[in-house]
C-alpha cells in the first residue's frame, strides 16, 4: 500500500509541476532522520551529519 501511495503522490506532484512549468530536480525519500531532526528543532545535517539522508541534502545544496 505504501508504494502505491508514494506513486500517487509522485504523479500528483509531477502533474502540478507540469501545469506551472517547473520540474523536480531530485527526490529525498521519507526517512526517520527527517522527522527526528524536526522534533529536535534541527536540520537533518545538524541532527545526524553522517547519515545517508544528510548526504542527499548536501548533494542538493
Amino acid at each position: 500500500m505504501f508504494k502505491r501511495d508514494e506513486r500517487v503522490r509522485n504523479y500528483m506532484v509531477s502533474e502540478v509541476l507540469e501545469q506551472i512549468g517547473s520540474q523536480v530536480i531530485g527526490h529525498i525519500p521519507n526517512a526517520h532522520e527527517i522527522a527526528e531532526a524536526e522534533i529536535d528543532g534541527n536540520t537533518v545535517i545538524e541532527y545526524d551529519p553522517t547519515s545517508g539522508i544528510a548526504d542527499l541534502f548536501r548533494e542538493f545544496a
